[in-house]
């Protein structure tokens, strides 16, 4: 089993287009807006948009303070990415 979690601000260029990009693939993923959460929450220290598979970034990045992902992937390519993940969870 694995998990995905989207990690963006509301007001982030970029999150929208990472929501339809895998609203679009029809992946079962989790949001979580760091303007929801408290100023210490771990969520808080990544860019926005990020990815995480389980607790792996996919796309975006580590970022003391939050801040702004540049690029996001296309849909083959993140569907690659993922289909390589998942697989070595589920052999």
């Amino acid at each position: 089993m694995y998990s995905l979690k989207l990690i963006y601000f509301k007001n982030c260029p970029n999150a929208s287009m990472a929501v339809d990009l895998l609203e679009k693939s029809n992946l079962d993923f989790k949001k979580i807006c760091q303007d929801e959460l408290g100023d210490d929450h771990p969520f808080q220290h990544y860019s926005s948009p990020t990815l995480l598979f389980n607790d792996e970034i996919v796309f975006g990045s580590k970022a003391k303070g939050g801040g702004c992902s540049l690029g996001v992937p296309s849909t083959s390519e993140l569907l690659e990415i993922l289909e390589q993940k998942i697989s070595a969870v589920n052999p």
